[in-house]
């Protein structure tokens, strides 16, 4: 059954059953489980809501905040929350090789592979028909050809907090590479310097919290711009 349908399977079901008449079908096992579930988080004041909802409006939040500057070739920075999102689907999303800490209270991924950072590949994708992989392609509607493109760059950090009030809250970090039309041998060049830097960054990456990680490495590009 869809991940996005049983609402309404539930709903339909119980809708059936209120008319005093039979149902058309015999409910499965899996919808009867569901609606006790739906019946218990409902008395728990919970609401249930589809994982891929969740992941959408992660995937979304990040494309968003690609957007495009004037000027050369430059890194640009990405920060925003989510609050209310659950730990263990971002333990499902991100690779376990990639968490540098871990408590009752925080967890911490920072992706700086390419196998990593593949884990962000499906997000955008479903985010938004101008994603492609780790790229977001900027065109106006008056345009023919994509002049200005965004590129995902590692390190990517991704945090799991839970506040003294019981609240989960999501925080991701990350930085995107904005190329613009006839500059694709600094482009290049550039990621090149950056896959060094994220070499190294890899080797120290356990030994300092990741928000000092991502600075340095801020500092870094800085100097390459």
């Amino acid at each position: 059954m869809d991940s996005n349908s049983w609402t309404l399977s539930v709903f339909a079901a119980a809708a059936r059953t209120s008319t005093g008449r039979p149902p058309a079908a015999p409910l499965s096992s899996e919808e009867t489980d569901l609606g006790r579930l739906m019946i218990l988080a409902s008395t728990l004041n919970y609401s249930l809501v589809p994982k891929d909802a969740l992941l959408l409006e992660l995937g979304q939040g990040v494309a968003k905040r690609m957007v495009k500057r004037r000027g050369d070739d430059v890194y640009q920075m990405l920060a925003f929350n989510l609050p209310y999102f659950p730990r263990e689907l971002l333990k499902e999303t991100f690779p376990a090789s990639s968490v540098i800490e871990e408590s009752q209270k925080r967890l911490c991924w920072v992706l700086q592979t390419p196998a990593e950072m593949a884990s962000l590949t499906p997000l955008l994708g479903r985010s938004s028909s101008c994603c492609a992989g780790l790229t977001k392609a900027f065109q106006s509607a008056s345009e023919r050809v994509i002049r200005v493109v965004a590129k995902l760059m590692p390190p990517f950090e991704i945090m799991h907090e839970v506040s003294a009030n019981g609240v989960e809250r999501c925080y991701l970090n990350g930085m995107y590479l904005l190329a613009t039309e006839g500059r694709s041998c600094s482009l290049l060049q550039t990621i090149s310097k950056s896959a060094v830097c994220s070499r190294a960054i890899t080797r120290k990456a356990r030994s300092r919290t990741p928000r000092t990680c991502l600075s340095r490495d801020r500092q870094y590009m800085r100097r390459l711009a």
